[in-house]
């Protein structure tokens, strides 16, 4: 299991978490939407109410279907842990692209993360300058999924530290990945009422054969990425 650092060096996380993560208000980081034909882009954000993270869930393995969901309510419920999300619109994807949209939503969740350990309120309007110096006051460590840091490291200032299948190696992007999954999910199913003929409930916004017929015939709804879609209307 390697961490992948923008510093360029490689580290295992166990050897990571001990000598750095210890003394960090580690924000674990997922995110979900990358890849679908419609709906937001979205990043997820999980954390402790203690520095160094959780050593209670690193026996954590993925569940599918009903264990999903029983796992997402139990960590939703747990006191002890921060769960926040952020979300770009697919206007937004095609617009600013889908790099600068999860950096958004990421950077949304981690401010609503910052309001929920701070308990307030007053703080909801929280300026990207107010966000960047929580962090560094309050020394956060970013650890996310992937090979990708979204800039994140120069936006906000701070460390990114980036694990390759993170969300399998690492129990507490599983969490926010379990949490991403289930919430986005559901916010599609929400989004099929409101667009219906299109099937969302079933494929959650992917590029499903089902799906990109469904454009062909239909056109493309107000939650479809005109960028992604594309190809598609012009075969």
């Amino acid at each position: 299991m390697s961490l992948k650092k923008s510093s360029g060096y490689q580290k295992t996380w166990k050897q990571f978490s001990k000598k750095k993560a210890h003394d960090c208000l580690v924000f674990f980081v997922d995110e979900a939407g990358r890849g679908p034909l419609a709906g937001p882009g979205a990043g997820w954000v999980v954390s402790f109410s203690w520095k160094g993270g959780s050593s209670l869930f690193w026996d954590f393995k993925l569940f599918c279907g009903a264990e999903r969901e029983n796992l997402y309510e139990f960590l939703v419920s747990e006191k002890k842990l921060f769960f926040a999300s952020g979300r770009a619109s697919a206007d937004f994807i095609d617009r600013y692209g889908i790099v600068k949209a999860l950096q958004k939503s990421i950077i949304d969740a981690c401010k609503k993360i910052i309001l929920k350990m701070e308990n307030s309120v007053s703080k909801k309007n929280m300026k990207l300058s107010e966000i960047k110096f929580w962090m560094k006051e309050n020394n956060v460590l970013l650890v996310i999924d992937g090979n990708s840091s979204f800039w994140l490291d120069k936006k906000l200032d701070i460390e990114v530290a980036k694990i390759i299948d993170g969300d399998a190696l690492v129990a507490e992007i599983a969490m926010a990945s379990i949490v991403a999954k289930v919430e986005r999910d559901d916010f599609m199913k929400k989004l099929a009422k409101r667009y219906p003929g299109y099937g969302f409930e079933i494929h959650k916004g992917y590029g499903t054969v089902r799906h990109r017929v469904l454009i062909r015939e239909c056109g493309l709804s107000k939650i479809h990425r005109k960028t992604y879609c594309k190809k598609i209307l012009e075969s």
